[in-house]
């Protein structure tokens, strides 16, 4: 009797390490942990310049919305205000990445490699979520520019300046 009584002591108390420990390995639940998420999370670089920051500003606005859905090319891209460069003719395409900033911005760094030998150009070690909106109608403009959008999940190809993503090159 006491030996079984010493027996459920002992296991008692192993049980209560093992909860223990894994609580302060960051999961205080009996729960299993949740997936991590497949972008790693990396420190922001330090600060950009005012024209870097100006790029990648703009940069969030054309190609960053993480509640993006292929039904709504035409009014975020009217919305935005996404033209061609230097006019408000439509755009010919756009694409939108469905990611916080912060997995965006750590492309140009430890999430991303060279690509195509190019020093600006990084392409994502892992696939993102992006809708692609496509012109249904060439030569109009603002606000009037009307869109084919599709999901896909692609490595994304960014421009990079001072360790911050300023141009959407292409998905592979």
């Amino acid at each position: 009797m006491m030996k079984t009584f010493l027996m459920l002591c002992v296991l008692s108390v192993l049980v209560f390490l093992f909860y223990t420990t894994h609580s302060v390995k960051g999961n205080p639940s009996s729960e299993p942990a949740l997936s991590k998420p497949k972008h790693p999370k990396n420190p922001s670089p330090p600060q950009p310049s005012p024209e870097t920051l100006t790029h990648y500003k703009k940069f969030i606005n054309q190609h960053v919305d993480s509640k993006m859905a292929p039904n709504k090319c035409d009014r975020e891209i009217n919305g935005r205000h996404i033209a061609k460069t230097g006019g408000n003719k439509c755009k010919d395409a756009n694409t939108f990445i469905l990611e916080a900033t912060n997995y965006i911005i750590a492309v140009c760094n430890k999430a991303g490699t060279p690509y195509q030998g190019r020093a600006n150009l990084r392409i994502s070690n892992q696939p993102f979520r992006v809708v692609n909106c496509v012109s249904k109608r060439e030569g109009k403009h603002l606000p009037r520019c009307i869109y084919d959008g599709k999901s896909a999940t692609k490595r994304i190809v960014l421009g990079c300046k001072e360790g911050y993503p300023v141009h959407y090159e292409t998905g592979v």
